[in-house]
């Protein structure tokens, strides 16, 4: 079924632009991820996931108010979009404090680091956690320090904030 908002003829198929769109946002590439998703809002301005990604990169471009647009409309499309829902929350919290968000410098998101199989999988609990502000500006892709003092683990950005 073809949308109100959708073209009969396009260079590249939805599902083609949408894989494209994932391999430059885990390759840090929010620029190109920015353009991609927005060829693919050009075919179907109101698929959640394609507002999803852009708002994403957005946020991930310091873009907020753009970013929170997308979101709301994603959100009025779906109430129970569950994604949307996770980034307003995220994006309030960047928006309140001010938080200038500390990007990675595009650094890519490698595919491997990601556990599939919960098997291999362990949960440990936390117990001393930063605040949600700074939690708010850390992404996937950042990288860290592990500090290791007597039995006590902790996790610091490259520039030595606390997580």
């Amino acid at each position: 079924m073809v949308s109100q908002s959708q073209s009969y003829q396009s260079p590249r198929s939805f599902k083609k632009i949408a894989e494209d769109a994932v391999e430059h946002a885990l390759a840090g590439r929010w620029e190109s991820a920015v353009e991609v998703n927005l060829e693919g809002l050009e075919i179907d301005a109101n698929d959640g996931s394609c507002l999803n990604r852009l708002a994403k990169a957005y946020l991930e471009l310091s873009r907020y108010k753009e970013a929170r647009t997308l979101l709301d409309k994603a959100i009025g499309i779906d109430p129970l979009n569950r994604v949307a829902i996770r980034q307003i929350d995220r994006l309030s919290k960047l928006d309140s404090s001010g938080i200038a968000r500390r990007t990675s410098g595009g650094t890519a998101t490698n595919s491997a680091l990601f556990i599939s199989d919960p098997a291999v999988a362990t949960v440990s609990e936390l117990k001393k956690v930063a605040n949600s502000e700074v939690l708010a500006a850390v992404s996937p892709g950042d990288k860290f320090k592990l500090v290791i003092e007597d039995s006590i683990a902790s996790v610091n950005t490259s520039s030595g904030e606390y997580v």
